[in-house]
């Protein structure tokens, strides 16, 4: 039986190059829209998505009486194109950065480093929702203009993109072809910013995910290590770059069965992003889920079910009920609920799970395979053996036509 894919937390897309305000204006409307941007940013960092709703649409007003072009009203669709991202309204975050990239288009012209800013951040979304064949041209493009460009912000965007290209390759199983995008990300940013910048630490975490993907799992460990202690530095023993670093290391370690020190991570983690954001954000739900994916295996179920109860809950309240992130807490719910024999209450948490993954990515993205062969595996033991057939062969199909890099991802 397998968990789903909320095991690894990401730092996220690296956008290191700052997109350009072009225009200059009056210092009364630059200071509403910056004011604006800034609240709504820090709320969207933090989960509280209302009110970042209501302080991004304001400086959308704003930029928009300034003009078309301004370049903050591209900034401005921009920033709720990450809202609608993390919220999991792919279709409307797909049209703010499509409007955004557009805009930026026309105004700054094909080539410029705002142009790679807004295809690297459509591509990201692209790579989420398992479109990687649009992803790639696009994160190839905005390498493309970025190596075209010679200012240190330029060097830094590029560093970004290779990373983030290196991300879908390493979903996809690219190796070979992620390995050198990292290593030259790394040394990018090591000329640019420094061998302790806090990005240097984010990048090193995801060579060492690669690694851990390809069984290196003692290298793994030492990059997490330099990973961790650059993050340290730089920003402080309880800042939540350090916790995402934390968090995976314990998936390494829980890999390995070191399952006391793994336990030991995984809560460290949870009391950083507590501390940083408060018990109800995404990123607790992601260490409640570890956790209670860590006791279950141990078979310590009572501790297990309240974890991944309350995981399920805090993603429901802060992400709503059609995120796709819902559909792996309640795989997750389902899975210890069938170890335990409690069947009934199990199937109807994988038929959501698969319900709101369908919705969300359609009926063929491999994140579906490891809750249909969860359900596949209760059907069998409710001696329904013919439907348990259907979704295994589903699942086959799936993993032939786009082989997952790792299932328990």
């Amino acid at each position: 039986m397998r968990e789903g894919r909320r095991h690894w937390l990401h730092a996220g897309r690296l956008v290191l190059a700052a997109l350009a305000l072009a225009a200059q204006t009056a210092s009364s409307q630059e200071t509403v829209w910056e004011r604006s941007t800034a609240t709504g940013l820090k709320a969207l960092r933090e989960a509280r998505y209302a009110e970042a709703e209501e302080h991004l649409q304001a400086a959308l007003r704003e930029a928009e009486s300034l003009g078309f072009h301004d370049a903050r009203l591209a900034r401005s669709l921009h920033n709720l194109g990450d809202l609608r991202e993390v919220q999991g309204r792919y279709v409307e975050a797909e049209s703010f950065y499509q409007r955004a990239l557009a805009l930026s288009e026309k105004t700054l012209g094909p080539s410029h480093p705002d142009v790679a800013s807004n295809l690297n951040d459509l591509a990201w979304l692209y790579r989420k929702r398992g479109q990687f064949p649009e992803a790639e041209p696009l994160f190839q493009r905005a390498i493309a203009i970025y190596e075209q460009a010679t200012p240190k912000a330029d060097a830094e965007g590029l560093a970004g993109s290779l990373n983030n290209l290196a991300e879908l390759y390493m979903i996809e199983g690219r190796y070979a072809a992620a390995e050198p995008l990292l290593h030259r990300s790394l040394a990018l940013m090591q000329k640019t910013l420094g061998a302790e910048h806090p990005h240097m630490g984010l990048t090193l975490g995801n060579l060492a995910r690669l690694y851990h993907d390809q069984g290196k799992c003692d290298d793994a460990e030492e990059l997490y290590g330099r990973a961790l202690t650059i993050l340290t530095k730089a920003e402080g023993e309880n800042h939540p770059d350090v916790a995402i670093n934390l968090n995976n290391l314990g998936k390494l370690h829980h890999a390995r069965g070191r399952y006391v020190s793994a336990e030991l991570l995984y809560l460290r983690a949870q009391a950083i992003w507590e501390r940083a954001f408060g018990p109800d954000h995404p990123f607790v739900a992601a260490s409640l889920n570890n956790l209670g994916a860590l006791l279950r295996k141990q078979g310590r179920h009572a501790e297990a079910e309240p974890l991944l109860r309350r995981a399920l809950a805090i993603d429901e309240k802060t992400l709503g009920p059609a995120h796709p992130d819902l559909a792996t807490d309640l795989n997750n719910l389902a899975l210890l609920y069938s170890v335990e024999k409690r069947y009934s209450e199990a199937e109807p948490l994988f038929q959501r799970s698969l319900t709101i993954t369908e919705s969300a990515f359609g009926p063929d993205h491999p994140s579906l395979v490891n809750t249909l062969k969860n359900y596949a595996n209760l059907l069998r033991k409710t001696k329904r053996k013919g439907e348990a057939r259907k979704l295994e062969a589903r699942a086959k199909a799936i993993r032939a036509r786009q082989p997952l890099r790792n299932p328990t991802l």
